[in-house]
C-alpha cells in the first residue's frame, strides 16, 4: 500500500463523515503539495505540540486544522478561535499534517 492509500484509509478510518472518494482526493493533494509525511505522526501530549515549530499544522479529530504561531498559540485554520496546547491536547490525539522547515 503506498503513502496515498495509507493516508486516504486514515482519513477514512478517523473521520467516519468522510468518503473513500474525498479522502484519496484529500491524500492526494496533500501528497501534491509534498505535505504529506511518509509516517502519520500523532500527538497526544501538550509537551508534543510544545515541541512543535510555528507554523505547524495538526487535524483533530473532528476534521479541524489547527496552526501554531510564533507566539506559541493555536488557532483553528480559518477562524478566530484559538486554544492553548493543553486545552488542544486535551480534546483529542493530533495529527501533525505539516511541519515547516526552521532554519538555525
Amino acid at each position: 500500500m503506498g503513502i496515498i492509500e495509507r493516508a486516504a484509509e486514515v482519513i477514512t478510518g478517523r473521520y467516519s463523515s468522510f468518503d473513500p472518494i474525498s479522502a484519496a482526493g484529500i491524500a492526494q493533494a496533500l501528497s501534491d503539495a509534498r505535505l504529506l509525511a511518509s509516517e502519520p505522526r500523532v500527538i497526544t501530549t501538550a509537551e508534543e505540540l510544545d515541541a512543535l515549530p510555528g507554523g505547524a499544522a495538526v487535524l483533530d479529530d473532528t476534521g479541524s486544522v489547527w496552526q501554531r504561531t510564533d507566539r506559541g498559540q493555536w488557532y483553528w485554520a480559518g477562524s478566530p478561535i484559538w486554544a492553548g496546547a493543553e486545552e488542544l491536547a486535551l480534546s483529542s490525539d493530533l495529527t501533525v499534517l505539516y511541519v515547516p522547515e526552521v532554519s538555525r
